[in-house]
């Protein structure tokens, strides 16, 4: 999936180096060239094209998140796929008996071709019919000097746009199921963790030795988080800048005057628009949340083992070893973040629900 938009994410990994066949590595160069041209001819037409500032800046901010995100992945692609590989192979290690991933990931991949299909249908219908010869008379493109095919340049214009947004659609959609597989993955590896050790607490299973094992254990987790984190922090934040980007156009067309924003096919993609961008904001969010809820259930399973062995009859060294491994959850923050700039949680529900309302008051009043 990540291979047909040009993602450098494989499964072939081998000692820290990406396998990739000669016609693969054809493919990925082909088609990013294609992406920076298309996205090239797009950031110079949209000004032009679109005559409200509203959804010209939201269409903008859509096509360059895209853009940003595959540079993200292109530049970090060695840390993203050895996340990826230390996560599958840690979660295998912890219990071979979780599943790794996202278990509905079938109907997401349904779901998330479905959505462009739906885009690739919207944005065709709105530039070739609904407003082609509005637009084909605007002065946005820049070959006409040089090509005596006024329609011809159109084409290549609209399809620039098309492109671009579709293409920074399914690179958003690509790298979001990523994020949400990989922090799916962590907290389930974090859970299934605590289990164990409730389980061998309960059991009396546990000496110096065992104990010694769980810390380190720990502190393999503790990195592996944090590696994923660092692979993915600058993804996941602009995942959320462009689920913000989908709820602006949303609010900025549903506002707009312009007549040809009022049809009823514009008016149910905004519908279906709004929808998507509220299930993929709620995906990425449950998922990295998971990882912080996990953590702090941990910390219930050290309390609940503390009572176990204060009661129990185990030697000095075990309670030695005990204490480590209690002072290390405890102090331990399991979390995944956007950008190192904020830990995403379930507070981000009401940041940005804040943040929609005040922008669409503002809106309502500038219009009136």
């Amino acid at each position: 999936m990540a291979l047909i938009v040009g993602l450098p994410i494989s499964v072939n990994y081998v000692n820290g180096r990406l396998i990739f066949e000669r016609s693969q590595k054809v493919w990925i160069i082909f088609i990013n060239v294609i992406k920076v041209l298309a996205f090239l001819i797009s950031m110079h037409s949209v000004s032009k094209i679109i005559q409200a500032p509203l959804v010209r800046m939201a269409l903008h901010a859509c096509i360059l998140g895209g853009f940003a995100i595959n540079m993200i992945t292109v530049i970090k692609r060695k840390q993203i796929n050895t996340s990826i590989h230390n996560v599958t192979k840690l979660s295998r290690v912890v219990n071979s008996n979780i599943p790794i991933g996202n278990t509905f990931i079938k109907w997401l991949l349904l779901m998330h071709y479905f959505a462009l299909t739906i885009f690739v249908a919207f944005m065709t219908s709105f530039f070739f019919y609904q407003e082609w010869e509005n637009y084909r008379e605007s002065e946005a493109f820049p070959l006409v000097t040089l090509h005596s095919n006024y329609d011809l340049c159109a084409t290549v214009v609209f399809f620039s746009i098309i492109f671009s947004f579709c293409v920074s659609s399914n690179i958003c959609g690509t790298m979001l199921l990523v994020c949400d597989s990989t922090y799916i993955t962590l907290s389930n590896t974090i859970k299934a963790y605590g289990k164990n050790l409730k389980t061998r607490f309960r059991s009396g299973d546990f000496d110096q030795k065992s104990l010694t094992a769980e810390t380190e254990m720990l502190n393999v987790i503790t990195e592996q988080v944090e590696m994923a984190d660092n692979a993915l922090n600058m993804c996941a934040i602009m995942l959320y800048g462009m689920f913000v980007c989908l709820f602006y156009i949303t609010v900025s067309i549903g506002f707009s005057k312009e007549e040809r924003f009022k049809t009823k096919m514009v008016v149910g993609y905004i519908a279906w628009n709004f929808i998507l961008a509220i299930s993929l904001f709620r995906r990425l969010t449950m998922s990295g949340s998971g990882v912080n809820t996990e953590s702090e259930n941990l910390k219930d399973v050290s309390v609940e083992c503390f009572r176990s062995i204060i009661s129990s009859c185990a030697d000095e060294p075990t309670l030695l070893a005990f204490s480590l491994l209690f002072g290390s959850i405890q102090d331990t923050n399991l979390v995944v973040t956007g950008g190192r700039i904020f830990v995403i949680d379930r507070s981000l529900y009401l940041t940005v629900a804040g943040t929609m309302v005040t922008y669409g008051v503002i809106i309502f009043q500038t219009n009136e």
